[in-house]
């Protein structure tokens, strides 16, 4: 038996809503080696409105049901929960890329980082050869020409915040 969990609350989810997926089944090992504290909450999970105590293997996958086909679309550890909402790293670095015609494939990088308690999206920007050996440049020089070059990047964050913005509804972390 297959079916898609809230993590959280063991509730089973409706067709096409995204959910942890959980396998129950007789081919399903019982366990970690000589770790039974982990096998119990991995191994065992049971949903909140118990299905005849069936056990069920936690995958950690996220995924939906949709006439009868499971499709995964992550893995729990992947997302990034800001204030409730769930965001896949791949989509937010899509949108930064599609947005900013200066960046260089795969060159961008969305995680969340603990902040006083809440998670808060962070980017890091992976800086072009020809925009490192200007930095390098002009920092090594004059101090008017480093001090230039910083306020050119600052005025560069506003393009990539914006479109996170308006396709998240969540600021970028700072």
């Amino acid at each position: 038996r297959l079916a898609i969990v809230d993590p959280d609350s063991g509730v089973e989810l409706p067709s096409g809503r995204i959910g942890e997926v959980w396998v129950s089944s007789d081919s399903v090992c019982p366990g970690y080696w000589n770790q039974p504290r982990e096998s119990e909450e991995v191994f065992r999970a049971t949903l909140k409105h118990g299905q005849n105590g069936s056990a069920f293997l936690r995958t950690g996958d996220l995924g939906f049901l949709e006439s009868g086909y499971l499709f995964v679309t992550g893995r729990i550890k992947d997302l990034i929960v800001i204030h409730g909402r769930n965001v896949y790293p791949h989509d937010v670095e899509a949108v930064v890329q599609r947005a900013c015609d200066w960046l260089g494939l795969n060159s961008c990088a969305a995680f969340g980082v603990a902040d006083q308690g809440e998670e808060r999206l962070t980017l890091v920007i992976e800086a072009s050869r020809p925009l490192a050996s200007r930095l390098r440049q002009a920092c090594h020089g004059e101090s008017s020409q480093c001090e230039e070059v910083s306020a050119q990047m600052r005025r560069l964050v506003p393009q990539l915040q914006a479109p996170v913005a308006e396709e998240f509804a969540m600021p970028i972390h700072r």
